[in-house]
């Protein structure tokens, strides 16, 4: 089998020699002992392929870059400490020193590059780049806020706390403290001859101080501005400044006057500055914005001037930067939500290498309706069409995005972006043919997600932070009307398959929305935990599961429309990203989702229990997508590869045979309280066949309304007696939303009191939304998804009948979803379980 590596590394163009792996991954079904054992499913995947070349990949909080001497590899540092060492001219990894699994500070390289230095929570470390291993190891006595490495390699300064120190790289050893204490300095870095050390501090005052000696050797009291980021010049006797107040300063070491350079006003905070080995050229990182300053400095001790300068735009925030030896690159670290970095040519702005796929983690995946072409948004801003026949990449220009609040959809030939950036939302359109732009929208405030409701020509969107649903009319492109929504704020939107169903995260809580004659909220569920940090959310094939993602890493599968949990994964060290997730075509018994580490999984909903889809190494995936008319998985990953699969098939489509104490037990169990229990035993149930849907069908009849006691209890809401009007007033309640229609007809008949219609309208509001807390309407849901899942003729019989009943009622509503459902599906029964 081929090794990851070079699955990760062959690029598009080898694609008819690329790689095949078989991975094969089995689930078992465990069912009651009643059910033949030659049921069990096992789910099966091959043809593992690659699309795009992988990139050095950093964890959310990514430490630092660093260039070795020659300029030919690059020190990639990931949050958890450890360091990957990356060939620039080769574009591919080649080595990994371990962390201690605690956040990166700063790596570097010694001066002649057999060295690699990292400082991180808790330690200095200093590896041997040839030989692979850790050579010393030196205590630290916290997380540094501030360190920086001797050009030689053999001393490094660092701050914990509020003391400045200063290490003996070569003897492993604490030399001395630097600099006065209580005073945290917010920027480090040594002269170029390795004597000397700048601080600029939090108390707006730089010291420059003797490493030999720690005495200090000049001061600069009255800087009028917080220096963030500081370099010395080649020749030592400057250093350049800048911070809070946007500009660059050029400071004499010796008298410590100081003066701005041209040409470098930002009117931002800079958080670094990084200067070649030559001084000809400097790189200015101002939050995600990286600039690039050729100095002309021929000249002695005059100002410094600006030749060129070009600014290179980069999606995410940047934690670090490095400049090759020759100044003809600038590498730049992620740091928020991204991993990865960008690699820049200093000449012209372009990143160097192929350009076959992503630089960063992938976004956002969507696909073409038959199934031919898969379309990708990634972090470096980048719309990729993939041609699945022959993987060829074709890119479709840069949209700027941010990935908790962008949504990506492929209708009629066109893609479709929907992104909220620094208070405006746009909605992009894209000819895929030939890659024509059209900005469909754009205003203040913000959207999340595009849905378009099925052969009406209308489109649906949520306003932000409002939170109400916008109708638009897709010709004129105009909004139409405005759906009301809990009050809260909007989180982000889950499009079911047939274009019927809308679910929607609010700050607190999940509601479904449902395509009749006019779209309509059917439910609303409270989260459990506060719902403002959810920022994805995914819809099962037949809309009765949603996938709730948290921006901390959880994961929960809800019953839908009850909202009940029936499966939760707790956050780990994949870091403060929501976890994607998507559902198998037809089927509510697994999901495909991403475990504590990043690496694909298959998690049986009837087990418990999880396989994995893909290799142990693979790179952490950032992006799920099932493509049911190519028979594939995609997933895309941190590194900025696209990875795909077969999609997983059950290995036995025979159904089971169950025997009645089993159904009889089961059916006690579908009403339980415990989400995973009812929900399990509705599975099981769709496994039992005929003899199931008998037993269901003979002990649940349709939802039936008794109009004699409803008319008893509207009288009672005019009696003279207080106790009576309450208690008439909370049975009406309690009879639930199959009391709407008569009601409503009370209502618009007239002839009856202030009294009565202020009770009515009571009641109205309490039946907004179905009492999913009752056990009888529990075991409804869970009753029509398992005749759903069987679809045999009783089972249908049986959801006919049911769809008869009272209208409003919880059954009579679910039955007659599930037969659109299934009419969707042109008869063809659900595959899942069988």
């Amino acid at each position: 089998m081929p090794d990851s590596d070079s699955l990760r590394s062959a690029p598009a163009a080898t694609w008819p020699g690329i790689a095949l792996c078989i991975l094969t991954v089995s689930l078992s079904l465990v069912a009651v002992n009643t059910v033949r054992a030659e049921e069990t499913a096992a789910f099966e995947t091959s043809q593992v392929v690659r699309l795009g070349q992988s990139r050095p990949g950093l964890g959310s909080n990514s430490g630092s870059v660093a260039f070795s001497a020659d300029g030919r590899k690059l020190a990639v540092g990931e949050e958890t400490g450890a360091v990957h060492i990356w060939d620039v001219e080769a574009d591919r990894p080649i080595a990994s020193f371990p962390g201690p699994g605690q956040q990166l500070q700063l790596v570097a390289f010694t001066a002649d590059g057999s060295r690699l230095i990292t400082i991180s929570h808790g330690r200095i470390a200093v590896f041997d780049v040839h030989e692979g291993n850790l050579i010393r190891s030196i205590g630290l006595a916290g997380m540094p806020s501030q360190s920086a490495v001797s050009p030689k390699g053999d001393r490094a300064a660092v701050n914990v706390g509020n003391n400045l120190e200063l290490f003996d790289l070569e003897a492993g050893r604490r030399l001395r403290n630097l600099g006065p204490a209580n005073v945290r300095p917010f920027a480090l870095a040594f002269s170029p001859d390795g004597k000397l050390v700048a601080n600029a501090a939090t108390n707006r005052r730089l010291h420059i101080i003797d490493v030999e000696t720690g005495s200090l050797v000049g001061e600069a009291t009255q800087l009028e501005h917080l220096v963030r980021a500081l370099v010395f010049v080649p020749d030592g006797d400057r250093l350049l400044l800048a911070g809070h107040d946007g500009n660059v300063h050029s400071m004499d070491v010796q008298t410590r006057a100081t003066e701005p350079m041209p040409g470098t006003a930002f009117g931002r905070t800079t958080n670094e500055l990084v200067l070649s080995r030559d001084g000809k050229v400097l790189a200015i990182r101002t939050g995600g914005q990286v600039t690039v300053v050729h100095l002309d400095d021929e000249r002695e001790r005059e100002p410094l001037t600006l030749t060129n300068n070009l600014r290179v735009y980069s999606p995410r925030f940047h934690s670090a930067m490095a400049i090759s030896p020759d100044g003809r690159l600038i590498a730049a670290a992620r740091r928020t939500s991204g991993p990865g970095f960008d690699l820049w040519q200093v000449e012209d702005g372009v990143r160097p290498g192929p350009r076959d796929g992503h630089i960063g983690a992938v976004g956002e995946l969507a696909a073409t309706p038959d199934g031919k072409t898969l379309v990708s948004w990634g972090e470096d801003q980048q719309v990729i069409a993939w041609d699945l026949a022959s993987g060829e990449a074709r890119h479709l220009g840069e949209v700027a995005w941010e990935s908790y609040q962008s949504d990506l959809t492929i209708r009629d030939g066109h893609v479709w972006l929907t992104t909220h950036l620094t208070g405006h939302h746009h909605i992009t359109r894209i000819n895929l043919a030939d890659g024509q732009r059209t900005v469909v929208q754009a205003g203040t405030g913000g959207t999340r997600g595009l849905h378009f409701l099925q052969d009406r020509g209308e489109a649906v969107t949520v306003a932000w932070p409002g939170g109400d649903l916008a109708l638009i009319e897709l010709e004129t492109q105009k909004p139409i009307r405005s759906l009301q929504t809990p009050p809260a704020v909007a989180g982000a939107l889950a499009f079911s398959r047939d274009g019927r169903c809308v679910a929607m995260l609010h700050g607190n809580g999940v509601s479904l929305w449902r395509d009749g004659p006019d779209l309509r909220m059917y439910s609303h569920v409270p989260l459990p935990q506060r719902g403002d940090a959810a920022s994805k959310i995914a819809l099962s094939w037949d809309n009765s599961l949603a996938a709730v993602a948290r921006a901390d890493g959880r994961l929960k599968v809800l019953e839908m429309p009850t909202g009940a949990i029936v499966a939760q994964w707790q956050p780990g060290p994949i870091g403060a990203r929501a976890r994607p997730a998507a559902f198998l075509p037809h089927r509510s018994d697994a999901i495909i989702t991403i475990d504590n580490e990043g690496i694909p999984i298959l998690f049986d909903l009837t087990t418990q229990q999880d396989r994995g889809l893909l290799p142990s190494d693979a790179a952490p995936i950032s992006a799920i997508l099932v493509m049911e008319e190519a028979g594939r998985v995609a997933f895309g990953g941190m590194d900025g590869a696209i990875t795909l699969i077969p999609l997983p098939e059950s290995g036995d489509d025979r159904p089971g045979t169950l025997e009645a104490p089993a159904i009889e037990e089961l059916w006690r169990t579908l009403a339980d309280r415990d989400a995973a229990k009812g929900y399990r035993a509705a599975l099981l149930l769709s496994r039992g066949g005929s003899p199931a849907a008998k037993w269901i069908a003979e002990h649940l009849g349709a939802s039936a309304f008794d109009e004699e006691h409803f008319q008893r209890l509207v009288a009672k809401l005019d009696d003279y007696s207080y106790q009576r009007r309450e208690q008439a007033t909370l049975t009406l309640m309690d009879l639930g939303r199959s009391a709407r229609p008569f009601i409503d007809d009370h209502l618009a008949g007239g002839g009856i009191s202030k009294e009565v219609s202020w009770r009515l309208q009571q009641v109205l509001e309490e039946h907004q939304f179905h009492d999913f807390s009752r056990p009888e309407n529990i075991r409804a849901v869970r009753a029509v998804t398992a005749m759903r899942n069987i679809a045999n003729e009783d089972a249908r019989e049986a959801l006919k009948a049911w769809a008869q009943g009272a209208p409003g009622a919880v059954l009579t509503e679910e039955a007659n979803e599930a037969i659109r459902w299934l009419e969707a599906r042109n008869g063809k029964p659900d595959r899942e379980l069988r």
